[in-house]
């Protein structure tokens, strides 16, 4: 850049500043010159010394000063045929110049000029065609587009580097309509624009649409437009244009990004509420389910309220499951996954999907047998299927059929179907749930994996069944893709990573036996006074002896106030400042040989306190199933004598 350069000049000027033989100068409305190079200095008789950038007005540098106040610049510089001016230097010399002049893309209407000295040596005629190649030359090779277009739309000229932008020859443009070159969506915009261009005259005009090359690609450019004279005199429209496809792209890629962290970022808002809720409501069910059973065990066998007490507790082992399903999506619930064989899965399964689709849907599995296996939980892989079975049923308005099949994938194909990044080591097993049902407009596609986003009835849709599969699948490093469209069904496919074995399953949980007690003493600790007192009534029941607390802070002293008395510990895990695991590894290290048992909505946590290198204790979920209890106390503190 030249450094005589005012700082408004923008870069794409500076390939003209740069040349050594042109005089260069760029100008704004009014005529006040901002940059020239030293060819151009040298041709207007400027003294590089005294020259300051905007304090010399094109006028008063191209013209003597009887014509200069009748030099109209929008007109008389605009065309795209050099006009030439005389210029007197010092010692009286008077130097012919040829100066062609356009405007220049910048975010305030600029103008750049190029001067030749075409003065005839003494003796010699002027020799117009060296300095119209020379002109010619840096219009056809600017680094940007230029096209004039007469007022019917049509093309009339058009410089090099547009030809090559668009891989097109000047036949297939010039003479042509302008909107040829232009996307298909962007045309109408196009000729509002060219309207207003001609209707406006005196005014640059600017806008961004898209162009088409020859090959189909779209290339987004600025461009800068302004009605100047032509040969005859006639209005045509002077057309800049830059290349801005890069920047559409850095762009558009932003918008990606802050679009996926924001849904990151609401995912994780709304995984924190419903694992709020899901610990809330896990205590609420704790209380009903206990009282529910402690009222079932004081009446008699053939007491006709037992009945009525088998439904509340169905119903609330039916909330469990919801309960479940938000601490699935919230990842808080725990996952113990195994090496697990699908096509064994599907078929145990296959008798309840038939009665969930019911007797006018129907139910075709062609399975491949002998698949390797995946490392997933499997009642979370039977939750992912039985949710998608019963999405595919309500999709069926009265008759039809779903598809459960499987295939065998590799990595590749995981990632261009899911978009997931894919482990390259591994194969991946598709399961695809279809079905012939209503199908997704674009709209409900796009929100389908949003939490508690439903089509459905109020009473049969909560929003969680797909988002809930979304998650478990990807805790167990799958990926999840949706085909479908309106009217022409859904296809749901689920992958999962393949593996040649796995870590041993989970230990089998000892035989359930009549609900046991004893006459130990346990201290109960629970923030919630209404699980809190169901607990304690459960167990005094039992027959042990039960000290209540109500914080980890009481508990430590009632710990010391009762030394040596208490043979286990049943806390919650979240109490306040101190939590339960806290409580419990210093109850330990006071008490060796103290059993434990923590209880939690979020039983999550437990296993990650066992990954930062804490002691792990037995936990149960809430909500309490009691009976599961009473055996595990009991299995505990029959493990080992206490003292």
């Amino acid at each position: 850049m030249s450094p005589l350069a005012d700082g408004r000049v923008p870069a794409c000027a500076h390939w003209l500043l740069a040349s050594p033989t042109c005089g260069a100068i760029v100008w704004d409305p009014a005529g006040w010159i901002l940059a020239a190079n030293p060819a151009a200095l040298r041709l207007l008789a400027i003294d590089p010394a005294a020259w300051i950038p905007g304090h010399l007005n094109v006028r008063e540098a191209i013209a003597a000063p009887e014509v200069r106040d009748s030099i109209d610049l929008s007109s008389s510089m605009s065309g795209t045929q050099p006009l030439e001016y005389l210029v007197t230097q010092s010692g009286g010399i008077t130097r012919r110049l040829l100066v062609s002049s356009w405007p220049l893309p910048a975010p305030e209407p600029l103008w750049a000029s190029i001067c030749a000295d075409v003065t005839p040596p003494a003796g010699h005629e002027l020799d117009l065609e060296v300095s119209a190649a020379r002109l010619e030359l840096l219009y056809q090779r600017s680094p940007l587009m230029y096209f004039t277009v007469a007022a019917d739309g049509r093309v009339l000229s058009v410089n090099r580097t547009a030809l090559d932008q668009l891989g097109l020859e000047a036949d297939a443009v010039v003479d042509h309509s302008v909107m040829d070159v232009f996307h298909a969506d962007d045309r109408d915009i196009l000729a509002t624009q060219l309207a207003r261009c001609f209707r406006e005259p005196d005014r640059t005009h600017t806008w961004d649409l898209r162009k088409l090359r020859r090959n189909g690609e779209i290339m987004w450019v600025t461009e800068w437009a302004r009605v100047v004279p032509g040969l005859d005199q006639q209005p045509q429209l002077l057309v800049v244009c830059e290349d801005i496809s890069a920047r559409k792209r850095a762009e558009q890629a932003l918008r990606d990004s802050e679009g996926r962290l924001l849904q990151a970022q609401k995912q994780e808002a709304l995984g924190r509420l419903a694992g709020g809720i899901a610990h809330d409501f896990s205590n609420l069910l704790t209380v009903v389910l206990g009282h529910c059973d402690a009222a079932r065990m004081m009446l008699p066998r053939d007491s006709p309220a037992l009945d009525e007490l088998q439904g509340i507790r169905e119903a609330a082992q039916q909330a469990t499951n919801l309960s479940r399903q938000l601490l699935t999506f919230s990842r808080r619930q725990v996952v113990q996954p195994a090496p697990l064989q699908l096509d064994d899965v599907v078929t145990r399964m296959t008798p309840l999907f038939r009665r969930l689709l019911g007797p006018t849907v129907r139910l075709e599995v062609a399975f491949l047998p002998g698949m390797p296996q995946v490392f997933a939980d499997p009642g979370q892989i039977e939750q992912v299927l039985t949710n998608l079975i019963v999405n595919a049923r309500d999709a069926i308005e009265q008759a039809g059929t779903v598809r459960i099949t499987s295939s065998l994938v590799s990595a590749d194909d995981y990632a261009a179907d899911t978009g997931m990044p894919p482990d390259a080591t591994r194969t991946y097993i598709c399961v695809s749930i279809r079905d012939d049902g209503v199908g997704m407009d674009e709209e409900v596609q796009r929100r389908a994996f949003e939490p508690f986003f439903t089509t459905k009835a109020d009473d049969r849709g909560t929003g969680l069944g797909l988002p809930t599969v979304q998650s478990i699948v990807t805790q167990a490093g799958g990926g999840v893709s949706l085909h479908t469209a309106e009217s022409a069904g859904c296809d749901v496919r689920v992958y999962l990573p393949t593996v040649s074995s796995g870590p041993a399953g989970p230990v089998a949980l000892p035989e359930p036996r009549p609900l046991p007690g004893g006459q130990e003493t346990i201290l109960l600790v629970e923030d919630r006074e209404a699980v809190r007192r169901v607990a304690q009534r459960f167990l005094s029941r039992r027959g042990y002896r039960v000290i209540e607390s109500e914080s980890a802070e009481l508990a430590m002293d009632l710990a010391a106030e009762h030394a040596g008395e208490i043979d286990l510990l049943l806390s919650d895990v979240v109490l306040g400042h101190m939590d339960g695991q806290e409580l419990a590894t210093r109850l330990v290290a006071q008490y060796p040989g103290l059993k434990v048992v923590l209880m939690s909505g979020y039983p999550s946590e437990m296993l990650t306190r066992a990954g930062q290198g804490g002691p792990v204790f037995p936990f149960v979920s809430k909500p309490i199933d009691f009976p599961t209890l009473a055996q595990l106390l009991r299995d505990l503190l029959d493990a080992r004598p206490r003292r």
